[in-house]
């Protein structure tokens, strides 16, 4: 009777096992997931940002980068220092200096549709919140950039060119 309860109990420590296994796997996802999902979203983006420059309707392909580019800042904050390999620091530094260089000119998010509402109540101070760290993230860099030389921060703005027609 002995050697039967400890098999019950074997079997059902198994079968807690496996269970607690499928459900950590099933709420949080594998990297490789992760990335899939990363990679997804991006082509949704390059497909809208196709269809925003074929019909020239360039300020809202400009938000649309914004909104890119705000999540990518969010990411590249999120896991600030991770990668240790050697240069990586100042090209990431130059990098987050280029678009604090672009934001600093034409800021993103001004529009009416970038404020409150009720529509967005449910997340708006979170994403306001992020924003906000994101620009403080890239003034940062813009900082270590101006009291560098040695960085070569050499950033401009993008220069508005006039549009040919045909």
């Amino acid at each position: 009777m002995q050697k039967l309860s400890y098999a019950l109990i074997v079997v059902a420590l198994l079968v807690a096992s496996f269970f607690s296994g499928y459900y950590y796997r099933s709420a949080r996802a594998s990297t490789s997931a992760e990335i899939e999902d990363y990679a997804l979203s991006n082509i949704l983006e390059d497909v809208a940002y196709a269809h925003y420059l074929a019909h020239g309707d360039y300020a809202n392909l400009r938000s649309l980068l914004d909104v890119s580019l705000n999540a990518h800042v969010s990411r590249a904050r999120a896991n600030f220092g991770a990668n240790v390999t050697e240069g990586v620091d100042p090209a990431r530094t130059r990098t987050l200096n280029a678009l604090a260089v672009i934001w600093a000119q034409q800021p993103p998010f001004q529009s009416a549709e970038w404020r409150e509402s009720e529509a967005n109540a449910s997340w708006w101070h979170e994403w306001e919140s992020d924003h906000k760290k994101n620009l403080a993230f890239l003034n940062d860099a813009k900082a270590r950039c101006a009291s560098n030389p040695k960085l070569s921060c050499k950033a401009q703005p993008p220069l508005k060119k006039h549009q040919i027609t045909d």
